[in-house]
C-alpha cells in the first residue's frame, strides 16, 4: 500500500486498505502497521518524513475517536499528494 502511494497510485492503495478494513482489522492496527512499514520502505528521506508526519496526524485522529474508512482513505490521498508535490 505504501509502495502504491509512493508511485501516486491511490486506487491501488485504496483497494488494499479496503481489503484490510473488510477483513475486520481495527483502525489502530492498520495505522500501526502502516507506520512500521513506512519506516523501512525505500523512498527519499524527505518523503519518508512527510509520510510519517501524515501517518502520525491520522493516528492522533483515530485515537481521538475518528476511526472510519473515510479517515484512512484521506490518509492515502494525502500521502499520494505528498508524492505528487515531491515530483514537481
Amino acid at each position: 500500500m505504501i509502495g502504491h502511494c509512493t508511485q501516486g497510485k491511490i486506487d491501488d492503495a485504496y483497494k488494499i486498505m479496503q481489503h484490510l478494513w473488510q477483513m475486520g482489522y481495527s483502525p489502530e492496527d492498520i495505522i500501526t502497521s502502516v507506520f512500521r512499514v513506512c519506516k523501512v520502505e525505500t523512498m527519499p528521506e524527505f518523503l519518508k518524513l512527510e509520510f510519517i508526519k501524515e501517518i502520525g496526524f491520522t493516528h492522533m485522529r483515530i485515537v481521538e475517536g475518528v476511526n472510519s474508512l473515510l479517515q484512512m482513505s484521506g490518509l492515502l490521498a494525502r500521502l499520494c499528494m505528498k508524492t505528487a508535490a515531491e515530483e514537481n
